[in-house]
């Protein structure tokens, strides 16, 4: 007896050859399509953001834009985002040599543009200190 169900009806009598027999759907393994490749380990995002900050900062050293907030009109991002990356250019030479040789996917969990930002006010002893302090930390972990 059909029963109603919303808007549709609901039959009770089963489908295709009349049997109430359930057939069981096993999937063939050759068949079966390759799960995707695994993603290559991506540069941290420190890394990629200096080289933002290198690419930038002769745009503007050669006159092709005139500061960070036209890169930033150019870019569509924000004038505080671009100066913020810009600013990293004002680390200690040798912290950006370490920064551009970290691997591909390297932790960035000690790392990150955020606890650098403050380091760019500092002086480049201060900045050395604070960085040789993070990685002992980094290490100890």
């Amino acid at each position: 007896m059909p029963e109603a169900y919303g808007d549709r009806e609901r039959s009770e009598r089963p489908s295709g050859d009349g049997s109430k027999n359930l057939r069981l759907v096993v999937s063939n393994p050759a068949k079966r399509p390759e799960p995707p490749a695994p993603k290559p380990p991506e540069l941290p995002n420190i890394v990629r953001l200096i080289a933002l900050a290198r690419k930038w900062q002769p745009l503007i050293e050669r006159g092709e834009f005139r500061s960070g907030a036209a890169i930033a009109r150019h870019m569509r991002m924000g004038a505080v985002r671009v100066s913020n990356i810009l600013c990293l250019l004002k680390l200690h030479p040798d912290i950006l040599a370490h920064l551009a040789d970290l691997p591909a996917g390297a932790p960035e969990r000690y790392l990150t543009e955020r606890w650098f930002r403050p380091l760019t006010k500092l002086s480049h002893a201060e900045q050395l200190k604070a960085f040789s302090e993070r990685l002992q930390l980094r290490r100890g972990a």
